[in-house]
């Protein structure tokens, strides 16, 4: 006489029980804490001239994503500082970007505060501005500059990047990407591409 389907029914036991494990589990994991808001803070933001032709971009210290679209054209800056609060605060302070569109030409450059230590990210210790020493001081703060902008895909883009990660995607014109320690990618392109880095991984899709 043919046993009783017990493997069956340990089978559905163990799920049973694995399911009850992995409610649990969801019950009682802490929450994911969101990420701390930075120690200083600088946000600016501002609309691209749907006419402009031309795009050049000299920046530092961080990520810059350029993407070429058929509207809402616009940039987008942030500066985030970490460490000490008052160096923070004056880095940020100190810092600017600079915006200009001469002849239909649009330049848009990062031009951090003078500072003799600076820090990329979060954690990425850098080379001095003046200089080739390294820095070890305890009032170290790590400063992150972010660029986004969305321009008219017939543009010709030229970009530099500096400690940072450089996307740029939908464009037909030609592309000139200068990078260092930065990882590039480029997709959704149409045009010539001249693109280089060093340290880093650079892709290209068309």
């Amino acid at each position: 006489r043919p046993l009783p389907p017990l493997k069956t029914r340990s089978s559905a036991l163990g799920l049973a029980a694995s399911a009850f494990s992995l409610m649990l589990g969801l019950a009682t994991a802490p929450a994911r804490r969101a990420a701390p808001e930075p120690d200083a803070r600088r946000v600016l933001e501002g609309k691209v001239n749907p006419a402009v032709h031309a795009v050049r971009i000299d920046h530092r210290l961080g990520p810059v994503t350029v993407t070429g679209v058929d509207q809402d054209f616009g940039w987008h800056w942030q500066l985030d500082c970490n460490g000490d609060k008052a160096s923070a605060e004056s880095f940020v302070r100190d810092s600017r970007l600079e915006v200009a569109e001469t002849n239909g030409t649009l330049e848009i450059r990062f031009v951090p505060a003078p500072d003799q230590s600076i820090r990329a990210g979060t954690g990425t210790r850098l080379l001095r501005l003046l200089g080739l020493s390294w820095s070890n001081s305890n009032n170290d703060v790590s400063r992150q500059s972010t660029l986004e902008l969305r321009v008219p895909r017939t543009v010709i883009l030229e970009l530099k990047n500096r400690f940072g990660a450089t996307k740029a995607a939908g464009f037909r014109g030609p592309l000139n990407l200068d990078c260092e320690h930065s990882n590039v990618d480029i997709a959704d392109i149409a045009g010539a591409v001249t693109a280089t880095t060093s340290f880093s991984r650079l892709r290209v899709e068309r």
